[in-house]
């Protein structure tokens, strides 16, 4: 073949992987949890989970931790006044309920067969976790009720970090009148500031990747949800986007050091986490999880948090915008180079300065920091796409055929699921 034949199947190859470009690649996660930090769940099994899926010991093992530095309060030792001194604004909560959900909603509402019973063929909206953060909440996918749980839901476990789809429903929350039956307590209740309310339902392994919002209730009516917390001034190692929750929790997660392990723990069915505003966070399922998520609709603390120079979420979102207008190259340079020092398992900032690398034609060191981010999250797409352009534009044609071609047989066969 020639070099002229090469370059064009290169290119081919390269727009194919930029036209797919957004979905996750498999991966084999690695144990994530030290072995002295994991335990089985309590052993004994609910008569009534709602008929829906419990966790199998694959997920059980990957995804379950005993581990838990967040305060499990049981409501009757959390009134009002606790919760404003200890919490609101303050610090992550699970609260308990003597009689779990049955405390606050009609969980029989939310079982698989009267859903599938009155709202089987209703639409709804579904995503992965970057599809929905990238929606700012919405997604254009959709699949009757019936559908998702069906064939979605029933894809087995393979204890991997491909991005798994979850139903993530604003209308429906509405529609179904989950709120007519919602029993709150009255400081979380707020009813002329929380928003109108979301459904959610997920399998083992799906959930949302790290991101902030308003003042948060997560209650959860059957399942479990692992959750992974950062306070509002300290950004989450590697980032926000572009990783889904799971690339992070199989290449991030186990590299972390003790300090910079996040507040974490696993959330029980009929439980509600309370998650304060600013406060970065994210979550996987294990098992078959369905809740409903609330939200204040007026912002109090999270301008002040934006601002602070500390959090490298901004650095890079400054050093993004700034490579976009034309910013000078060593100066973008600077940027990335600092959100290295400061995070060094934000695998965006690698590749981003690769790039930067290869415009102020600093090639050998324009690869290595290429080569680094493949090898901190090896199975995301878009470090091979830009590796794949790197080699392209410095003439090595074969190559960027191999690793072109890798990534776009691997994100079509993920795009099918």
């Amino acid at each position: 073949m020639t070099s002229s034949s090469v370059l064009k199947e290169a290119l081919l190859v390269a727009g194919l992987v930029i036209a797919l470009k957004g979905a996750r690649l498999s991966g084999v996660i690695a144990t994530s949890v030290d072995d002295n930090m994991r335990a089985e769940p309590p052993a004994e099994q609910r008569n009534n989970n709602g008929g829906w899926k419990p966790p199998d010991m694959e997920a059980v093992r990957k995804l379950y931790t005993s581990r838990c530095n967040i305060k499990r309060v049981s409501v009757n030792d959390l009134d009002g006044e606790r919760f404003e001194k200890e919490f609101r604004y303050k610090n992550p909560v699970l609260i308990t309920f003597p009689n779990g959900a049955a405390d606050w909603t009609v969980p029989e509402k939310w079982s698989q067969d009267y859903l599938r019973k009155n709202y089987g063929q209703r639409q709804m909206d579904t995503g992965s976790s970057l599809e929905i953060l990238r929606g700012n909440g919405h997604t254009n996918k959709r699949h009757s009720f019936i559908e998702f749980t069906d064939r979605l839901m029933r894809q087995t476990f393979q204890g991997s970090d491909e991005a798994r789809s979850f139903v993530w429903d604003h209308g429906f929350y509405r529609e179904a009148d989950f709120s007519s039956s919602l029993r709150l307590p009255p400081y979380l209740a707020e009813r002329d500031n929380l928003d109108g309310g979301t459904f959610y339902l997920g399998a083992s392994g799906s959930g949302v990747s790290f991101h902030t919002h308003n003042d948060g209730r997560g209650a959860m009516v059957f399942g479990r949800k692992r959750w992974f917390v950062y306070p509002a001034t300290r950004s989450p190692p590697g980032g926000l986007l572009p990783l889904s929750v799971m690339e992070w929790y199989a290449h991030i997660y186990p590299k972390l050091p003790e300090e910079e392990r996040p507040l974490e723990c696993v959330q029980e069915a009929g439980e509600i986490f309370y998650i304060p505003e600013g406060y970065y966070h994210a979550v996987i399922n294990i098992g078959d999880t369905i809740g409903m998520a609330l939200l204040t609709t007026k912002h109090v603390t999270v301008v002040r948090h934006l601002f602070d120079r500390y959090n490298m979420e901004v650095v890079v979102q400054l050093a993004a915008y700034y490579n976009d207008v034309g910013g000078k190259q060593e100066e973008v340079r600077d940027l990335f180079m600092k959100v290295i020092d400061h995070d060094p398992y934000n695998v965006h900032a690698y590749f981003s300065l690769g790039t930067v690398l290869a415009r102020l034609n600093q090639l050998e060191e324009a690869e290595e920091f290429y080569l680094k981010a493949r090898k901190l999250v090896p199975g995301y797409d878009l470090v091979h796409t830009e590796y794949g352009r790197f080699l392209v534009n410095t003439g090595r044609y074969d190559e960027a055929v191999h690793v072109l071609k890798t990534v776009s047989t691997i994100i079509s066969r993920h795009q099918k699921t």
